[in-house]
């Protein structure tokens, strides 16, 4: 498949590209729990101006989402959504999306080692020190 099939569907906000690095935190360990689709939701709900409810905006990203997955094109997608956010998001936003990437990861009350990975890569591309 065409590196275009990395192309986000018509009407993709940064919200989606958020939502899209909250459900990759959710499957990076290779299960999503349904305490992490739950957080997922929450936190977006979180979100100011959001156009459309979470659910909606969540909606657009997983068939996407799948659609890289079957690729194998996820980790090239997930790199390219978390650079375009750390260009068009100021330090104190790109920290609430960390704490929100956290939350998710965290939300099964398990840490394994692609989480760690995941939250090691997004630390360095959003230019915030990796906590301790």
């Amino acid at each position: 498949m065409p590196d275009d099939a990395l192309q986000p569907p018509p009407g993709w906000t940064l919200y989606h590209s958020i939502a899209f690095l909250l459900v990759g935190a959710s499957c990076i360990d290779g299960s999503l729990d349904r305490e992490e689709a739950l957080t997922i939701r929450q936190r977006m709900r979180q979100y100011p101006d959001i156009d459309g409810d979470a659910t909606e905006v969540v909606a657009k990203v997983v068939p996407y989402f799948e659609r890289l997955r079957t690729s194998n094109l996820v980790m090239k997608a997930l790199d390219l959504h978390c650079r375009r956010l750390a260009k068009a998001l100021p330090k104190d936003a790109l920290k609430v999306v960390m704490d929100d990437v956290i939350a998710v990861v965290g939300a099964d009350d398990a840490l394994h080692q692609q989480e760690k990975g995941y939250l090691a890569a997004l630390h360095k591309h959003f230019g915030l020190a990796t906590p301790r």
